[in-house]
């Protein structure tokens, strides 16, 4: 149950869990921009928490525009008090104006996984989503932090995270995750190298494997990829595509390998 109310601006409070984990003060300043000039169109979402006081279940951002903007009054939707109800309008709304980031979205649906003791199954029912989707998000809590911080901040994307993620040894890891950061290579690119990765320690030459040069920002920037063949660091835009299949992929490989070590 629900209904609609313009309440005070102070009477409203942030919400005590929010999902969102930092606000980015350009995007806010264009929402304020856009609540001037055309008004809220979707009121912020409160649950009543005393008399004439509400806590804010969605729309944070809103609620900050709104204070930027010296407004003394906001329109609410306000609903029944109910944490689970409270936790999925949150997240829901969230999600459907594409409003968290990914990782922000993994900690949301973790919160409610693990205060509602539901399984994967229940949960991906209640968000409208499918199982697949809810453990790939679930699983973005496993990575290292400093590559959840670089998917938060969009600076690498949720496929090049999880290929920086199969890289186990720390050293490496990070100088692949700078290197991905300051070219923005794609995440063909990025599977090369962890590819790469793999086959040094496979033939156990890891210590002087080969490693993509960081870009000389004086310079236009080059995105290198390792050849499948002789390992230099070349150009993508001098790579030649062969596609085969992957066992003929593997012999092929392991035949040049084995000749490039002769």
């Amino acid at each position: 149950k629900m209904r609609i109310d313009e309440v005070s601006l102070d009477s409203v409070s942030p919400p005590a869990n929010a999902n969102r984990m930092e606000m980015d003060q350009t995007d806010l300043e264009t929402l304020a921009r856009s609540i001037e000039q055309i008004g809220l169109i979707n009121p912020v979402t409160v649950v009543c928490v005393g008399e004439n006081l509400y806590e804010i279940v969605a729309g944070h951002r809103r609620w900050s525009a709104f204070h930027m903007l010296r407004r003394a009054t906001i329109p609410v939707r306000i609903i029944e008090e109910g944490e689970l109800t409270q936790t999925e309008i949150k997240f829901a709304e969230n999600l459907e104006r594409a409003d968290l980031s990914p990782i922000e979205e993994a900690l949301a649906l973790n919160e409610i996984y693990q205060q509602n003791t539901l399984d994967i199954d229940q949960l991906a029912e209640r968000m409208h989503r499918t199982r697949a989707w809810i453990e790939a998000r679930l699983a973005l809590l496993d990575l290292p932090d400093e590559i959840q911080q670089s998917l938060h901040k969009k600076e690498i994307t949720i496929a090049a995270a999880r290929e920086l993620g199969k890289v186990d040894d720390e050293r490496h890891r990070r100088y692949l995750h700078e290197y991905v950061r300051n070219t923005g290579a794609s995440t063909s690119i990025v599977r090369a190298w962890v590819n790469e990765f793999e086959a040094q320690k496979t033939r156990g030459d890891f210590e002087d494997g080969q490693q993509p040069p960081l870009p000389d920002f004086s310079q236009p920037i080059v995105i290198l990829v390792p050849c499948a063949f002789c390992d230099a660091a070349t150009d993508h835009r001098q790579t030649q595509l062969l596609r085969v299949c992957t066992p003929c992929y593997r012999e092929y490989m392991t035949t040049q390998k084995a000749s490039c070590d002769d």
